[in-house]
């Protein structure tokens, strides 16, 4: 009896051999089959995308290497080539890069530069901000002098760049008025565009009103002033005390309820548009929706133009409010000259105005005729794509 249980057990032993081995070699085929891939299917799925940026990199990657990469980030940023400066010092090749403030904040601009040149290999090695001046220190593996980028503000170089004068008009506060006043708004240039209070009395009906002319309509978004709650902005404001969550529901209550609004600009917000983490909330929003801003300026430290920029959102900016503090003629020829100095540097221009009575609607027919006999060209704001922040690569 024992031997032959010995028997019996060495019997056993042979078919689980043979069973691992077999199963290790199946488990070796299916890795093989797994891993193997047709040369002709490799090449048949490289996606065009994939081809687009290896051919953008082969190209900045050329004989001159950070200088393309410069150049290119230049050009994104709309820089005249005679205003780009060029210079060599302490081993170093260093480039002056002026930047317009009215249309890009210098930090967006670092942004574009620093992509541009890590695009072509390069690395940042440090960078400094003095005042209004940033200053970019890159290396790269195959070059042995550094490259030092600085980046400033100055107008001077933007001046006259281009001959035509346009000028986008917004009209603040519709949602509020109807009947034969807002009728009137209506008989205006279809280019005027509206920013339209939500959850008016005749919110929608104005929104649905304009888009049947093919106007372009705002979402006129109530934010917290300073001297809140004294002064009101109105129900559902976004107030900086907000949390995150509150601040994206109800910017989304605003863009559900008016659906055909291209855009958003602040109604108030004088304390809410200087905050950075209010605005980056409101901007990513806008950014997932396909909305642009318009920085209505109420406050001369409003952060929001320049974090719509850094969000990579259509950003603008109002210059000039029309009927502030009155429409008497007096305003109406202060604010005519002051549009007509201001395009001698800026051919694009913004201004805002409101809807509230009838004098203000008359007093914005004479404002258009004297803008058209001044030429001037009446824009829908979308239109001044000037102002549209780059992208970066």
């Amino acid at each position: 009896m024992p031997r032959q249980k010995r028997r019996t057990a060495r019997t056993k032993k042979k078919p689980i051999w043979i069973l691992l081995v077999l199963t290790i070699a199946v488990i070796a085929f299916i890795w093989w089959l797994s891993t193997y891939k047709p040369t002709e299917d490799q090449e048949a799925e490289t996606p065009v995308n994939q081809e687009t940026v290896e051919t953008e990199s082969t190209r900045i990657n050329g004989a001159d290497y950070l200088d393309t990469a410069i150049k290119k980030a230049a050009n994104k940023l709309q820089i005249p080539d005679n205003a780009i400066k060029k210079r060599s010092a302490d081993g170093k090749t260093i480039y002056l890069l002026p930047v317009n403030r009215r249309d890009l904040d210098l930090t967006f601009a670092n942004i574009i530069v620093k992509g541009q040149v890590e695009l072509a290999g390069g690395k940042l090695d440090r960078g400094t901000e003095t005042g209004s001046r940033q200053v970019l220190v890159f290396s790269h593996s195959e070059l042995d002098k550094k490259y030092q980028v600085e980046i400033y503000y100055d107008s001077a170089p933007y001046e006259n760049r281009v001959t035509g004068k346009s000028i986008a008009i917004v009209i603040d506060d519709f949602g509020t008025i109807g009947g034969d006043l807002l009728d009137g708004f209506l008989d205006l240039d279809r280019e005027v565009s509206f920013a339209i209070l939500p959850f008016q009395t005749n919110s929608v009906s104005t929104m649905n009103k304009a888009r049947q002319q093919n106007r372009e309509t705002l979402i006129h978004v109530p934010m917290e002033p300073i001297g809140y709650p004294a002064v009101d902005p109105g129900p559902e404001a976004i107030l900086v005390q907000m949390s995150p969550s509150e601040i994206e529901r109800t910017i989304n209550r605003f863009i559900n309820h008016l659906p055909y609004c291209k855009g958003v600009n602040n109604h108030m917000g004088s304390l809410a548009t200087t905050e950075d983490d209010v605005m980056e909330v409101v901007m990513n929003v806008l950014k997932e929706k396909g909305l642009y801003f318009l920085d209505s300026r109420t406050s001369n430290v409003s952060v929001a133009y320049q974090v719509a920029q850094k969000a990579h959102i259509p950003a603008f900016q109002n210059k000039i409010f029309l009927d502030s503090p009155d429409v008497s003629d007096a305003t109406f020829e202060t604010k005519l000259q002051q549009i007509i100095a201001m395009s001698n540097s800026n051919p694009n221009l913004i201004a805002i105005t409101h809807c509230h009575n009838d004098a203000k609607l008359q007093y914005i027919k004479r404002f258009i005729t004297r803008l058209k006999q001044a030429g001037f060209t009446l824009v829908p704001l979308s239109r001044l794509g000037q102002h549209n922040s780059p992208s970066i690569i």
